[in-house]
Formats: structure tokens, sequence, C-alpha cells
């Protein structure tokens, strides 16, 4: 085992959600370390669409658009169909209320979108696209990062979070066959990406009809999610994510 290394946040994954957390913190001081077992950052990220919704935009305001973030949780809600039911008001009010400096804090690090495009039934023009595809925001992301001196350690799988006294205190990791501790004085972020590579995990969670679906990420094994299992935490609306939620490739035509 390698010397125990103490920090004040971890981050579990180096994709676009991962990245963006290791800011957040870096900028108000702490001192981070983000974990990917991958090779490279952008994990599920690199795969996106690329598209970001936002209200009160730059781009909006530029062409007359006036939007706000209580017109886009309205609107929101258009889309869900039968799934509405399951949606969290609380936590789509934090994504609406939110994204607006998100997409701004992006374009300072110079992202760079088009748009605003439509996407019906919203009422005004919303959807922000990067070019030349979503390998933009972890280039971007990634650069960042490293500006603000997070050390991001690539070829790191974590195995085990350490747990203690009721709360997560740190992370177990695996590189070059060597096991290293890792300790979070602040806390631990999971941001390990989704489960479409994972056959049991589709099975349980998501339903047994997708189980033979190839995944477009061969590496999404939820990772993340099993982690947190472990230590007591709960999957819930697992079925859910049946439909574009996860990434898979496309049947073989015959």
């Amino acid at each position: 085992m390698a010397a125990v290394i103490a920090l004040d946040v971890i981050v579990v994954g180096a994709g676009g959600s991962g990245l963006f957390a290791a800011i957040e913190a870096a900028e108000i001081g702490r001192r981070v370390l983000v974990l990917e077992k991958n090779p490279a950052p952008g994990g599920t990220t690199n795969w996106a669409i690329g598209s970001l919704s936002s209200s009160a935009s730059p781009m909006q305001t530029a062409i007359g658009i006036h939007d706000t973030p209580a017109a886009h949780f309205e609107d929101m809600a258009l889309f869900h169909g039968a799934l509405l039911s399951h949606d969290n008001p609380d936590l789509r009010k934090v994504f609406v209320e939110n994204v607006p400096d998100t997409l701004k804090k992006l374009l300072d690090m110079g992202v760079v979108f088009f748009g605003p495009m439509p996407e019906p039934p919203p009422r005004v023009p919303r959807m922000h696209n990067v070019p030349p595809n979503s390998r933009a925001y972890a280039h971007a992301l990634y650069r960042r990062a490293r500006e603000l001196g997070v050390d991001i350690r690539l070829k790191h799988r974590v195995r085990h979070l350490l747990y203690e006294r009721g709360r997560v205190v740190g992370v177990e990791a695996e590189a070059d066959g060597s096991q290293h501790r890792f300790i979070a004085h602040r806390g631990v972020v999971l941001a390990g990406g989704d489960f479409s590579a994972n056959r049991e995990m589709k099975s349980i969670y998501a339903g047994k009809a997708i189980v033979q679906a190839g995944a477009l990420v061969e590496t999404s094994t939820g990772d993340a999610h099993q982690l947190a299992l472990d230590v007591g935490a709960e999957i819930v609306d697992g079925e859910i994510v049946s439909g574009p939620q996860l990434r898979f490739v496309p049947p073989k035509v015959t």
C-alpha cells in the first residue's frame, strides 16, 4: 500500500461533471484530486450530443429573446410525458436557476456555442450547441482544471470508499497494480458515469429488455453507483434510464 495522501476534495471521474465539480472546488481555494480510470479525460461527455438548454443566455439576448428560469422550469415539464410523476421539481428548479451561470462559465473558458435553436414544445429557442462536438467540453474543462492546480490522475480506478463513523472520508484506488489511499477532509464527489456496459446493473435497474444492448462507452460500468451502494446508498428511479439517458451503440442492420 502506497503512502496515504490527504486533500480537501476528491472527485471520482474526469468527465464533464467531475471536471466541473473539481473546478468549482478549486476556485474557492480547495485542494482537489480527480481520479479517472481511463487513460484520457472526458468520459461519456465525449460521446454526448453536446447541446445545453438554458434561459437568459447572451445568445438569446442578442436576438431579442427575453427568457427566464421560471419559464424554463415550466416548459421542462412538457418533455416528461408519462414520466412526469417521477420528476423531482426541487432538482429541476436547481437546474434551471443555475444553468445560465453554467453556460456563461463555459463561454468564459473558451467553449463556443451556436444557437439558440428551437426544441419544441418549449415556447422559445433554448438549445445551445457546441461545435465541432461535445469533446470541446472536456478539452476546456481539463485545461481550466489544470490551470487551477487540480491534481488529475488518469488510469486510477477507485475500488472502495473509505467509511468511518458514519461518513465517507476518502477512497482507495488502484493504479499500475498498486493500491493507493486518498483522504478527503471536505468530501468525495462521485461523477463516474452510467452503467450501460454493466449487464447485471442494466438487468436490475433498467430492465431485462435492454440487457443485450451494447454500450457506446465500454468503460461505463457503473463503478460510482456501486461505490455508493457499498456504503448504503440507494438507486431510485433506475427503471427510467432505459431510454435515451443511457448511450447504446446502434443495432446491426441485417
